[in-house]
């Protein structure tokens, strides 16, 4: 059975001891007890499989080469158990093979309406944005207006010559600072950079 496989104490970890009485009883090596438990169709597998490019005898004798990760394709979001989904949320949508897939996926108007029922976030995407939960809640409307009238950031390194002299100013504005006067230190602030 795949859950048995899926949830089957592991050889390392907090139920090593369990596994390797597993193993024994079973009359099982290590390494045949891992082969039994190895459950294919798991996040973790699929994300962890890997098979070498072709690569020249030189680099074999190194361990030097790369490496495909052909079943990360066949990974199927909306099938992802919740925990494996926060469990593995940074890697897949930082891997290069995986980020635009992910990002297509959680940016689907119902996974991103069902984020915004149980994390409050407001999504920038105008057919949820237009949903009359959102229209009907106050401070999720108040976002949903500035996301329609806002223009993007650009997501560019240059940016930060802006915002660091800016977030000076703004903390120096609420200790207590002439917020016009630290506003205009930071607009030469950034001239002076370009």
């Amino acid at each position: 059975n795949g859950l048995a496989k899926k949830w089957a104490p592991r050889l390392t970890g907090k139920y090593s001891k369990l596994a390797k009485a597993l193993a024994k009883s079973w009359g099982m090596s290590e390494k045949e007890y891992r082969k039994f438990i190895k459950y294919e169709d798991t996040v973790e597998y699929k994300l962890s499989y890997a098979e070498a490019k072709d690569t020249n005898a030189l680099e074999r004798a190194f361990g030097v080469g790369e490496y495909t990760h052909p079943l990360v394709d066949t990974i199927d979001f909306e099938h992802v158990p919740s925990l494996a989904m926060i469990k593995y949320f940074n890697t897949f949508k930082t891997r290069e093979d995986l980020a635009e897939k992910f990002v297509n996926f959680i940016n689907e108007p119902q996974y991103a309406l069902a984020r915004y029922e149980t994390l409050a976030e407001v999504p920038p995407i105008l057919e949820v944005l237009n949903n009359p939960l959102i229209q009907n809640d106050d401070f999720a409307n108040a976002v949903s207006t500035q996301v329609r009238r806002a223009d993007p950031m650009p997501y560019i390194p240059q940016m930060q010559l802006i915002w660091s002299p800016v977030s000076e100013a703004f903390l120096k504005a609420i200790e207590g600072a002439d917020p016009k006067t630290v506003l205009d230190k930071a607009q030469e602030q950034i001239k002076a950079q370009y």
